[in-house]
């Protein structure tokens, strides 16, 4: 088994559930079947496994899930980290309009997630929908308390082991009370 870790990622809107691992469009792209596209992101660091040896030792396919759950959703392969804000993809199925989510979308064996000592917030909620409701835990599978700055954070490591990698990264959204709120996310695979 192996870890996939990443950066310290930040609450972007309390209230609105985020993908876990994931980044925004920087400008809007347009449909192109058949043909590979660079996709301009705020971000290209959650697909940077290429980068990291990770995928070519676990013959792991990497994707970018375009949208929310919906009509315009789409899973497409990344092919290339270009540079550290763009990514190019096999094709397109749809046009996207800038500023969308596009999460990383891997098998994975396992979810772990840590909060930031000293976040503001009282939780941060990890789950498995962006339509969570975190007053009711609707589509929740944990609660991170928030912990004072020096203090050993709070954090969820999902229950699964053994099974060959049945999870889906792009599946793993958060939310939280407080905007700015930080968490580090890591998935392992087998």
């Amino acid at each position: 088994m192996a870890n996939y870790t990443f950066k310290q990622y930040t609450i972007a809107a309390a209230g609105t559930p985020q993908p876990l691992v994931g980044t925004t469009l920087s400008a809007a792209v347009a449909a192109s079947p058949g043909q590979p596209v660079t996709v301009a992101v705020a971000d290209a660091s959650p697909w940077d496994i290429y980068g990291q040896g990770f995928a070519a030792a676990f013959d792991v396919p990497v994707y970018a899930v375009f949208g929310k759950l919906g009509a315009s959703e789409e899973r497409v392969r990344v092919l290339q980290v270009v540079d550290g804000t763009h990514i190019k993809v096999d094709q397109l199925a749809f046009a996207h309009a800038n500023a969308i989510y596009v999460r990383l979308g891997a098998a994975v064996n396992s979810v772990y997630v840590q909060s930031k000592d000293g976040n503001t917030g009282n939780f941060l909620y990890i789950g498995n929908s962006p339509n969570m409701v975190k007053a009711t835990m609707t589509y929740c599978l944990a609660k991170l308390a928030k912990v004072a700055a020096l203090s050993q954070p709070t954090e969820f490591s999902d229950t699964r082991t053994g099974a060959w990698n049945p999870g889906d990264a792009a599946n793993c959204w958060i939310d939280g009370d407080t905007t700015g709120d930080g968490y580090v996310p890591s998935f392992g695979v087998v």
